[in-house]
């Protein structure tokens, strides 16, 4: 070996040992990173990449999008050189990946948290170290990945129907994002729904109905992206600053919602001691505020338009009455866990304890909700019959549409949280029992005063009368029709007595329920008070002097 040789090769091995290093530090922050990958989203993405389902769907999906590139530039030929032919591409486009996006995807998250619920391999999940909610986003972080896949697949046709003339970059961005979320939030709920029961029978029945609810999502989307594409193109006002404040106002109630679906979901997986109610009262909070404030901006807009109110009102108390039939089916019993989790400060423990689980709270809770807007929405229609354009008269209906629509809310939580209690008494009780009780004490007192009012001959069958007392939207919708309407006698007769009725249950209520409103606090065993001692991260002594230093 030549002195020239021994100079290269040493420079080989020096180049050589740069490029090892850098290799070596590229794997070790590799299998860093990893580590802090959720490793329930490697395990389902793994299974989900490698099975066929996965492999015959994105063959398909890639066929179909070769085939309706040749037969789509097929039809529009020798046109397709001069005229505008990229909406009617993107449609085809667009309707081949919402088949994966809107029922694969889904209906394999449903599956994936069903299958492991039906043969029993939850229960390893569940006794490890793995959060629930840690559970829920691997399985939807997987159920994402699989949906970046599809849509890299398509990304080149999609782009081709820019080149095709007819449809702006903006609009391609917000029909694939708009699919996209629609895809995430289908696969979250079909999680939740993967959680409503462990029956292997019951599991076959909900999974028919789950891909027949997924179906309909996917055949009304695909009427949605034709009519939003190609027959009705008036929303794309990209210049106007509404649509964007739309689009902003759609955007945080989608993420609100999905935040409720993901934390339902994780609280039907969790254990029975755990606090299951807390995360999603805290949710639906922030939804009652979402409403107030984006109705607010449009009462603004409108300028000072009162049947807003009105409409918020409603949204309102259809919020506030459906999670409250959820909140009045919990179960009453407060677990240890939970109570150590009580503030011992009065203070504290005054707000925190509407976040506490439990019927009693929950019935408050969502009482409270339902007043404060009602309040709200009668404090903006004096402001504006004030200071604004809203006349005095507008300014009553609204005020009266309010105090009855409150009073609904009122009435129908109470009396099915008594009939709760009395099913309790009798056996056991949940919430999915509890809907099924307020939807049916709902469809009674709408149906049968309208068949006595039909069948009877001296009752007028389109006139108010007070036996459809029971019922609010025919009530509601007097008060709306006519702001002269609650000098009838008979439907003033019904607000007073709505009103009153409504207050009684209330004080009812806080009769009954007055021990379980405030529940008091639980010392932490010796046992586990020393094993949370042991857990707590231990902080290193750091010297207290000069001398102190080795």
């Amino acid at each position: 070996m030549t002195t020239v040789d021994s100079a290269a090769s040493l420079d080989e091995q020096s180049s050589g040992g740069a490029s090892d290093s850098r290799w070596r530090r590229l794997d070790a922050w590799v299998e860093y990173g990893s580590e802090l990958i959720n490793p329930i989203l490697v395990k389902e993405t793994r299974q989900a990449l490698k099975s066929r389902q996965f492999a015959v769907t994105f063959t398909l999906v890639l066929a179909c999008g070769w085939a309706w590139s040749l037969l789509g530039v097929a039809l529009n030929s020798p046109a397709i050189y001069y005229s505008a032919n990229g909406p009617i591409m993107l449609v085809g486009y667009v309707d081949i990946l919402l088949f994966p996006l809107i029922v694969i995807i889904p209906f394999t998250a449903f599956r994936s948290l069903a299958g492991e619920r039906e043969d029993g391999t939850y229960e390893l999940l569940s006794i490890s170290t793995l959060p629930p909610t840690q559970i829920i986003s691997g399985k939807l972080g997987s159920a994402v990945l699989q949906m970046i896949v599809y849509l890299s697949a398509l990304a080149p046709c999609v782009a081709f129907t820019y080149l095709l003339r007819g449809i702006d970059i903006i609009t391609i961005c917000v029909v694939m994002v708009a699919a996209t979320f629609a895809s995430v939030m289908l696969s979250m709920a079909g999680l939740l729904l993967a959680t409503v029961t462990n029956s292997k029978s019951w599991q076959s029945v909900l999974s028919v109905a789950v891909i027949v609810l997924f179906l309909i999502a996917f055949f009304s989307a695909i009427g949605l992206s034709v009519g939003a594409i190609v027959e009705e193109t008036s929303w794309r006002q990209y210049d106007d600053p509404n649509f964007w404040v739309a689009t902003v106002c759609g955007m945080t109630f989608y993420f609100s919602y999905l935040a409720l679906l993901y934390f339902a979901a994780a609280t039907a997986i969790s254990f029975a001691s755990e606090n299951r109610s807390t995360k999603l009262r805290v949710v639906m909070l922030v939804q009652h505020f979402l409403f107030f404030i984006w109705f607010c901006w449009a009462y603004l807009e409108s300028d000072y338009e009162n049947a807003l109110l009105s409409m918020m009102v409603t949204i309102m108390a259809i919020h506030w009455g459906v999670h409250g039939t959820l909140m009045v089916g919990e179960s009453p019993a407060l677990s240890p866990r939970v109570r150590r989790s009580i503030p011992k400060t009065v203070v504290s423990r005054l707000y925190s304890n509407w976040f506490l689980p439990g019927p009693a709270r929950g019935y408050l809770f969502a009482v409270s909700g339902m007043l404060s807007g009602a309040v709200s929405a009668i404090a903006l229609g004096w402001l504006s019959s004030e200071f604004g354009t809203a006349t005095f008269v507008d300014y009553r209906t609204v005020a009266v549409y309010s105090a009855v629509a409150a009073a609904y809310v009122v009435l129908y939580l109470g009396i099915g949280r008594l009939l709760m209690m009395g099913v309790r008494r009798l056996g056991s009780g949940d919430i999915f029992l509890s809907a099924i009780i307020h939807l049916l004490l709902l469809l009674f007192g709408v149906f049968f005063p309208i068949i006595i009012q039909l069948s009877s001959y001296w009752l007028p069958s389109d006139d108010y009368s007070l036996v459809q007392i029971s019922n609010p939207f025919w009530t509601l919708t007097m008060i709306m029709d006519d702001s002269y309407a609650i000098f009838n006698s008979e439907l003033g007769i019904a607000v007073v007595l709505l009103v009153g009725g409504a207050a009684m249950m209330f004080v009812l209520q806080v009769v009954i329920s007055a021990p379980d409103i405030v529940p008091s606090a639980q010392a932490a065993p010796r046992r586990v008070a020393e094993e949370d001692r042991l857990l707590e991260p231990q902080m290193p002594v750091a010297p207290e002097s000069p001398w102190d230093e080795e």
